[in-house]
C-alpha cells in the first residue's frame, strides 16, 4: 500500500467522523426544539418553519465554539509550549544536542515543504513531542529533553517528521475547532444547572399557581438542558477521540514517508512502551492530545492516541507505508 493510498483512506474515515460530529450537533438541536415545543403546547408540536429554539441552540453553540477557538487562536503556537515551560531552541545554539534537533527540524521542513517551525525543548524526561500552532507563521514544535537523551538521531528524526506530519494536516487546527464546540456542549449543562439554581431560588418565593406553573416549565428547560449538554458532550468527547486517533495513524505515515525509514518511528514506539512514564508538566493536562498519550480514565473511548502495539503493527503491516 502506498502512503498516499493509506493517506487517502484515513482522510474518508476522519472526515466521516466529523460528518457524524456535526450531525450530533443538529440532532441535538432538533431534540431541544421538541423538548421545549412539549413543554409550551403540551403536545407534540413542531413548527418546522419556525425552529428559534433550534435555531438558537445551533448559533449559541457556534457563538461558545468561536469564543473558545480564537481565544487559542490568538497565541501563537509557541504559547502552548511555553506555558509549559518549554524554551525556544535557537538556530545559533552551541548545545550539540539542541543544534542537531534544529537541523532535524531544517530537515524535515524540506521533505514537507513547510517553512521551518519555532523549535522548543521541554524539560520533561519521558520521550515525547507535540506540534502547536494554526497557521504556517505561528507554527511550533516542542521536543522533551527525554528524547534527545533516549533516541539515536534516526529516532528523534521519525518524531519529528511524525509532528510534521501534524502540522501538514493541519490537526492542530480541527482538534482546536472540535474541542471548541465540545466546549461549547459542556456549556449546556452547566447552563442547565444555573437555570436549576435559579428555580429553587424563586420556588420559594412563589405562592401563586400561575408562578408554579412556569417553575415547572423552567425545571423542563433546565433538565432539558442539563440531559442534552451531557448527552452531547459525551458523544463529542468521543467522536473528537476517534478523530484524533487517526489523525495519529495518518501522521505515522507521514513521518514515514519523509524519513523512508519505517523501523525508526517502531524503534521509538517500542521505547515509549518500555519506558512508560508521565513526566510531562501537570498543568499540561488540558493539553495532552497534543502529546503522545496512552493513559486516561477512559482510555479505551477517549484515548486520544492509538495504543502503541496497533501503531506499530499498523507500520510493520504495511498499511502506513510502501512494502
Amino acid at each position: 500500500m502506498s502512503f498516499f493510498e493509506s493517506q487517502r483512506r484515513l482522510k474518508q474515515n476522519i472526515g466521516f467522523y466529523i460528518f457524524t460530529f456535526f450531525c450530533l450537533l443538529f440532532v441535538a438541536a432538533f431534540l431541544f426544539e421538541v423538548v421545549i415545543n412539549l413543554s409550551i403546547h403540551r403536545s407534540f408540536y413542531l413548527n418546522f418553519y419556525k425552529p428559534y429554539f433550534g435555531i438558537g441552540f445551533l448559533l449559541f453553540s457556534l457563538v461558545i465554539a468561536c469564543y473558545y477557538y480564537f481565544s487559542f487562536f490568538r497565541f501563537g503556537g509557541s504559547f502552548v509550549a511555553l506555558s509549559l515551560g518549554a524554551k525556544p531552541v535557537l538556530p545559533t545554539t552551541t548545545n550539540f544536542k539542541e543544534r542537531q534537533l534544529y537541523n532535524i527540524v531544517e530537515e524535515i521542513s524540506l521533505a514537507s515543504s513547510l517553512p521551518v517551525p519555532k523549535v522548543l525543548l521541554l524539560d520533561a524526561k519521558e520521550i515525547n513531542a507535540f506540534a502547536s500552532g494554526t497557521k504556517e507563521k505561528n507554527y511550533a514544535i516542542t521536543v522533551t529533553t527525554g528524547s534527545l537523551d533516549m533516541l539515536t538521531r534516526e529516532e528523534l528524526q521519525s518524531v519529528v517528521a511524525h509532528e510534521f506530519g501534524h502540522l501538514v494536516n493541519k490537526d492542530v487546527k480541527l482538534n482546536t475547532v472540535l474541542a471548541a464546540f465540545v466546549m461549547s456542549f459542556l456549556f449546556f449543562m452547566y447552563l442547565g444547572f444555573r437555570v436549576l439554581e435559579s428555580s429553587y431560588f424563586f420556588s420559594f418565593r412563589s405562592r401563586d399557581d400561575q408562578e408554579g406553573n412556569n417553575l415547572n416549565y423552567i425545571y423542563i428547560v433546565a433538565f432539558s438542558l442539563i440531559l442534552l449538554g451531557a448527552v452531547t458532550w459525551f458523544f463529542g468527547k468521543l467522536l473528537q477521540s476517534l478523530v484524533s486517533r487517526q489523525k495519529e495513524y495518518l501522521a505515522d505515515s507521514c513521518a514515514v514517508q519523509y524519513t523512508r525509514n519505517p523501523l525508526a518511528l517502531v524503534s521509538v514506539l517500542k521505547k515509549i512502551a518500555k519506558n512508560p512514564s508521565n513526566d510531562m508538566p501537570k498543568k499540561g493536562i488540558a493539553y495532552s492530545h497534543l502529546y503522545f498519550n496512552d493513559n486516561s480514565l477512559f482510555s479505551f473511548l477517549f484515548r486520544t492516541h492509538p495504543p502503541l502495539k496497533k501503531r506499530i503493527n499498523a507500520i510493520l503491516g504495511g498499511k502506513l507505508c510502501s512494502k
